[in-house]
């Protein structure tokens, strides 16, 4: 059993968190973008967000069928 999950799995939790908090840091924090450019950005931030989460979930799916299946 290990206890540390693998670089790619980290790279992937690491990028949904980085995602799903980014519309509200470039909301916050650039002032220099007008409301559609900040809804342009919020909407491709959270966009690559659900794509990450649903790979990341796919991912753990085919990997407990393959755990399964080796049993």
């Amino acid at each position: 059993m290990e206890l540390l999950p693998d670089l790619n799995t980290i790279l992937l939790v690491v990028g949904v968190l980085y995602f799903w908090y980014a519309p509200l840091l470039l909301i916050l924090s650039r002032v220099d973008l007008n409301l559609k450019q900040r809804f342009c950005w919020s909407c491709i931030c959270l966009c690559c967000s659900w794509f990450s989460y649903f790979w990341l979930k796919k991912r753990y799916r085919l990997n407990a069928e393959e755990n399964f299946t080796n049993y």
